[in-house]
């Protein structure tokens, strides 16, 4: 074989580092197709638990703003309730404040016309009534207090409906 020939016939055939690069060439494609396909797999998979996520965070806030609903009914349904029970409460204090006046007139106009006679009964008498009366008229104030502190609440409750909808 001459020189001419060896050079003819490794044009013709590749050498062996041609052959490796090639080999090499094809290994880093498959490998580049496959993360490609890895890529593409994790994509989905990450599209699919957003929808997800979103899905659940819409669901668990429209169950939070309907729990905040029913608790804030509730809660007016049962300061209504008290109002009412207050208000109750409030006209019969009033109406035995009445009584007690009317009883402390009436004792008054019988001192009177009894023209002193029995005052030191009368006194005492009118000594309780009016210890009865200084109690009833504390509790009336009371109950009064009571009274305009749960009639503000609706309003502090209404600030926190607004506050429920910027919530979700």
């Amino acid at each position: 074989m001459s020189l001419s020939q060896t050079s003819d016939s490794s044009a013709s055939h590749p050498t062996r580092a041609q052959d490796q690069f090639d080999l090499v060439r094809r290994l880093g494609d498959i490998v580049l197709k496959k993360q490609v396909a890895k890529r593409k797999e994790i994509s989905v998979q990450v599209e699919a638990l957003s929808t997800k996520l979103a899905s659940d965070t819409e669901m668990l806030c429209l169950e939070a703003k309907q729990q905040a609903d029913k608790l804030r009914s509730n809660h007016l349904h049962t300061m209504q309730v008290l109002k009412e029970s207050l208000a109750t409460q409030l006209d019969r204090l009033l109406d035995c404040l009445e009584t007690i006046q009317d009883n402390s007139a009436t004792a008054e106009a019988t001192i009177l016309a009894s023209g002193g006679a029995g005052s030191v009964a009368a006194a005492a008498s009118a000594e309780v009534t009016n210890l009865d009366m200084d109690e009833l008229i504390c509790r009336a104030e009371t109950l009064t207090q009571g009274e305009s502190h749960l009639l503000s609440i609706p309003v502090a409750l209404r600030g926190h409906a607004k506050a429920d909808t910027l919530l979700c």
